[in-house]
C-alpha cells in the first residue's frame, strides 16, 4: 500500500463515498446480522475499535447496538464526513499498522473492508497490530473481496489531482490462515454472494476471530 496515495485518493472521494456508502447495510441483511453477532460477543463495557472506518455505518451501526465503539481511518476528510453523520461518536485518523493504542486496550476490532488495499505481506502486518492491542478473549472482524490476490484500479480525480490505488481481493483460506498463525482463533468464517444490483459484483468473506 503507497500510504500517501491511499490517503490522497480517499481525501478525494470521500463526500463522494459517504453519500454512495453510509446507508449500505440498509441494503444487506447478512451483514447486519453478522455486526449483530459480532456485538453479542463483546464483554460488558468493552471497548470496540472500526479500522478504516469510512464515513462510520459500521460504527454506527455497533453504537446503535450498545458497543462503546470509536473509529479510526487514514483519511481526514473520510473522518471529518464520519464525525458530521455521526457527531455521537468518536473518530479519529489512524494506521491499522500502527495504531495509537495501548496493548491489550480494546475488547474489539471490526475491520469491515479494512484490507482491501493491502497486499498479503501489508495484511500480516496489520492483524499482528490488531492482536497487539486486543485483550485476551478480544474478538476481531475482518470482511474483505475474495479472489486469487486479483488487483483493481480505481482512479479518482483529475489531471494533477488524479489519483489512482489498488483494490485487492484475496483468497479466503489464505486470510484465516494467516489470523490463526498470527494468534486467533476462528469463531465463524462465511462466504457470501453479492447482492445483486447492490454491489461490486464479488463474493465476499466474513470472519470473526477471539484472540487467544
Amino acid at each position: 500500500m503507497n500510504q500517501i496515495k491511499v490517503e490522497k485518493f480517499y481525501n478525494l472521494f470521500a463526500n463522494e463515498y459517504a453519500k454512495l456508502f453510509f446507508n449500505e447495510l440498509d441494503q444487506k441483511p447478512f451483514d447486519r446480522d453478522f455486526l449483530k453477532r459480532f456485538a453479542g460477543l463483546i464483554e460488558p463495557n468493552g471497548k470496540v475499535c472500526d479500522i478504516g472506518c469510512g464515513p462510520g455505518e459500521v460504527a454506527r451501526y455497533l453504537k446503535d447496538q450498545g458497543i462503546d465503539v470509536f473509529g479510526v481511518d487514514l483519511s481526514d476528510e473520510m473522518i471529518q464526513e464520519a464525525k458530521k453523520l455521526n457527531p455521537d461518536i468518536s473518530f479519529q485518523r489512524g494506521n491499522m499498522m500502527a495504531l495509537h493504542l495501548k496493548d491489550n486496550e480494546l475488547s474489539g476490532i471490526s475491520a469491515a473492508y479494512a484490507i482491501v488495499n493491502l497486499t498479503q505481506s501489508e495484511i500480516i502486518a496489520a492483524i499482528k497490530e490488531f492482536n497487539r492491542v486486543l485483550n485476551v478473549n478480544g474478538f476481531l472482524l475482518v470482511s474483505f473481496h475474495i479472489g486469487n490476490n486479483d488487483v483493481l484500479p480505481v482512479e479518482k480525480g483529475d489531471g494533477d489531482d488524479q489519483v489512482s490505488i489498488d483494490y485487492v481481493f484475496h483468497d479466503f483460506d489464505e486470510i484465516l490462515k494467516l489470523i490463526k498463525e498470527v494468534g486467533f482463533d476462528i469463531v465463524e468464517a462465511i462466504i457470501r454472494y453479492p447482492y445483486e444490483n447492490v454491489e461490486y459484483p464479488s463474493k465476499r468473506g466474513y470472519i470473526i476471530a477471539k484472540k487467544v
